[in-house]
Order: C-alpha cells, then structure tokens, then sequence
C-alpha cells in the first residue's frame, strides 16, 4: 500500500529535509561565491561543518566557523509544520504518494512545496521534497 501523506513519520522526515536545505540556503547566503575560500568544495551546512577541523588556514577557519555560528543563531527557534496537505497522486502497485503541502515557519513564512513518499524494496520510507530552492 502506498503511504499515507500525513502519517507523523512522513511529515518529521519531511520537515527534517526541509530544515536541512532552509539552513544550506541561510549559510549559502553568509559564503558569497565571489570570495576565495581555500580548498572548500561546496556550501551545504554539514560539508562547511565538517570540513572546519581539516582548513589549515585559521582566517578561513575562523571565517568559517563564525558562518556557522551565524547560521545557527538565525536558525536557532525556528519551528516549521506543515498545513494544508493534499494527496495528488498514489499509486499503490509501487507504494508512492505524491503530496502537495504548505510548510508554515515560525517567522510566519509560508512557502508552498511537494513531497513524493515511496516504500523501498527494503522496506524502507523515502522521501524527496521539492519546492524550497530559489
């Protein structure tokens, strides 16, 4: 059977993943591309994270961390729900359900997105949301 649009597990993934991408999209704005940021690869939250430690440059370290740190306070008692959630599609002969969905922030932002939620041969939730880049 194809998954329900609204079951809690499917909305805590949900707004996990869109979280995850909202913070990126904070960070991205604190690293213009313009700059020169040592060996850096890419901008997503958990790669500036993790690369910290491995910058020997302490400028580029320091400016990286101080990144974070912004991030994480701007980020720091924002709560997202979702409202409004529409099935558009199902299709229960490859367990998929394609849904429609308001994500409500704190701020009082809304911004509307799309979700897919499929069982995995292994029996397993995955999701994918569309929607949350500009």
């Amino acid at each position: 059977e194809a998954p329900s649009a609204d079951d809690p597990e499917v909305k805590k993934v949900v707004i996990e993943l869109c979280e995850q991408e909202i913070r990126d999209q904070v960070l991205k704005q604190k690293i213009p591309p313009s700059e020169t940021w040592g060996t850096l690869k890419d901008t997503y939250y958990e790669s500036v994270k993790a690369y910290i430690p491995t910058e020997e440059n302490e400028r580029f370290k320091r400016a990286f961390q101080d990144r974070i740190d912004e991030t994480d306070a701007e980020m720091k008692g924002t709560s997202f729900s979702l409202e409004a959630i529409r099935i558009s599609s199902k299709n229960a002969a490859i367990k998929k359900t394609e849904c429609a969905a308001q994500l409500v922030l704190s701020n009082g932002r809304k911004l509307d997105i799309t979700y897919t939620v499929q069982i995995t041969e292994d029996k397993k939730m995955f999701v994918q949301v569309m929607g949350l880049r500009e």
